[in-house]
């Protein structure tokens, strides 16, 4: 009797290990081999002024230069579409950053910011797992080769999964009062000749 009771107890033991592993080693998008998200610019247009613009020009003095040089540069700008080929949504920032090329070395050496123009909130744009989009950057006069960057974040899961892999930063979190850092991954589009 004992020993059937202590072997049920070391099978339940394994298989509580076993689902724990598991749930530990399911797919986030990052280890499949394939690019998590991919931008590339589709085309420019005569950018559109979307529900952000009033709100960018109250944000801060740097944004509200940023939207005057976009006014006096002609409103152009880029048709980009994302593809999140992750398994879990996305928040692509409202913020993104034009980077360009002034020497001959393929670095990036100037930064200049810029904005989704088509963003509805301050949260951004929501991509959802193996969603694609296409989204209005606004752009300026280059006399470089240029690309864009846009940062995004993942989506908090709410699935068990999910909760029991952020278990442990939840909870260091609550103790520390520290709050939660989501990490930032950039996607760049190819670069573009002026």
């Amino acid at each position: 009797m004992k020993r059937r009771t202590l072997t049920a107890i070391v099978a339940l033991v394994a298989a509580g290990v076993g689902v724990l592993v598991w749930i530990f080693s399911l797919s986030d998008g990052r280890s499949t081999g394939v690019t998590p998200c991919t931008a590339n610019i589709i085309g420019m247009t005569n950018g559109l002024i979307g529900p952000m613009s009033a709100g960018y020009q109250r944000f801060s003095s740097n944004t509200t230069a940023t939207i005057r040089q976009w006014y006096n540069d002609g409103t152009n700008a880029a048709v980009v579409r994302v593809t999140n080929h992750q398994s879990s949504a996305i928040w692509l920032f409202p913020f993104v950053t034009i980077q360009t090329q002034t020497n001959a070395s393929g670095v990036a050496s100037a930064f200049h910011d810029s904005l989704l123009l088509d963003a509805p909130t301050f949260s951004g744009i929501r991509l959802a797992a193996g969603q694609a989009g296409n989204m209005q950057i606004a752009t300026f006069a280059q006399t470089n080769f240029w690309r864009f960057e846009v940062g995004y974040t993942r989506e908090r899961g709410r699935s068990f999964a999910e909760r029991v892999r952020n278990l442990r930063r939840d909870l260091q979190a609550a103790v520390t009062g520290r709050g939660i850092v989501e990490n930032t991954t950039p996607i760049y589009t190819e670069w573009i000749t002026p």
